[in-house]
C-alpha cells in the first residue's frame, strides 16, 4: 500500500503556510491542506467576536464617563451652594453702615435716571419719509444733531444731579454736626454750672468751721455778756448758711434731674 501512495509537489505561498515549529521545516509530511474560504469564515467569525467585545468595552467606558461627569458636577453644585451659604451669612452678618446706604441709593437714582431716559428715547417722534435723497439725507443730519444735543443736555444733567444731591448730602452733615455740636455746648455749660454750684456748697461749708475756730479764742479772753452776744452771732450765722446750703443742695438737685436722668428703684 506504501508503495501505491503518490508523492505530489505543491508550491504554497509562504505567508499562508502556519506550522507550530519554531524551527524551519523541510518537511510536511504530517500538513492538512484547508481550504481558503474557511481560513477566511474563522477568521471574519474571530474578528466579529472581538469587534463585539471592543464595542461592549467602549460601552462601559462611555458609561463610566458619564458617571464621573455626573459626579464632577455633583462636586461643583456642591461647592457653589457652600459658597451661597457662606454669602448669605456675609450678607446677614454685614453691618449695613451709612456709606453703603449712601452707595445703594445712588445705584438705584442711577437705574430709575436710566428707565426714564430710555422712555423718553422711545417717545421721540420718528420723521416721516421725503421723497427726494438730498430732504432725507438733511433731516437724518438734522436728527442726528439733535440727538447729540439731547444726550449732552441729558449727560450734563445727571452730572448736576449728582453735584447737587452731594451739595445736599454735605449741608444735612453740616446741619447735624452744628446740632450736636450744640448739645455738646450745652452739657458743658451746664456741667461748668454744677462744677461752681459744688465749690460754693463746698467754700460755704469750710466757711463757719473757720468763724468758729476765730471767735474761739476772742471770747475766751472776754466776759460772759460779750461771749453770749458772739455765740448768738454764730449761731444766727449758721443758721443763716445752713439754709443757704439747703437752698444751694435743692437747686443742685433740680439741675442734675434736668441734665442726668436719674432711674429711683420703686419701694
Amino acid at each position: 500500500m506504501m508503495e501505491m501512495d503518490v508523492k505530489l509537489l505543491i508550491e504554497i505561498k509562504q505567508g499562508r503556510v502556519e506550522v507550530s515549529s519554531p524551527a524551519p521545516v523541510n518537511m510536511y509530511e504530517d500538513a492538512c491542506i484547508v481550504h481558503k474560504e474557511a481560513i477566511e469564515r474563522c477568521n471574519e467569525a474571530i474578528l466579529a467576536i472581538g469587534k463585539q467585545k471592543l464595542d461592549i468595552l467602549e460601552m462601559i467606558k462611555e458609561f463610566r464617563r458619564k458617571i464621573v461627569m455626573v459626579e464632577w458636577e455633583k462636586q461643583v453644585l456642591d461647592a457653589e451652594a457652600r459658597e451661597l451659604e457662606e454669602k448669605t451669612k456675609d450678607v446677614h452678618m454685614l453691618r449695613v453702615t451709612k456709606e453703603i446706604q449712601k452707595y445703594l441709593a445712588a445705584d438705584a437714582d442711577k437705574k430709575e435716571r436710566r428707565s426714564q431716559e430710555g422712555v423718553g428715547k422711545e417717545a421721540t417722534p420718528k420723521v416721516p419719509a421725503e421723497s427726494t435723497v438730498t430732504e432725507n439725507s438733511g433731516k437724518v443730519s438734522g436728527q442726528l444733531h439733535t440727538n447729540a444735543e439731547q444726550e449732552g443736555v441729558i449727560r450734563r444733567n445727571s452730572q448736576l444731579d449728582v453735584l447737587d444731591k452731594k451739595i445736599r448730602e454735605l449741608r444735612q452733615d453740616i446741619k447735624k454736626k452744628t446740632c450736636e455740636n450744640a448739645a455738646l455746648e450745652k452739657l458743658a455749660s451746664d456741667l461748668q454750672q454744677d462744677v461752681a454750684y459744688g465749690q460754693k456748697i463746698k467754700q460755704l461749708r469750710e466757711k463757719p468751721l473757720g468763724l468758729l475756730l476765730r471767735t474761739s479764742s476772742l471770747i475766751a479772753g472776754n466776759n460772759k455778756k460779750t461771749s453770749l452776744q458772739y455765740v448768738r452771732r454764730l449761731q444766727h450765722a449758721a443758721r443763716r448758711h445752713t439754709d443757704e446750703i439747703d437752698e444751694l443742695r435743692e437747686e443742685l438737685n433740680r439741675l442734675r434731674a434736668r441734665t442726668i436722668p436719674m432711674f429711683e428703684s420703686a419701694v
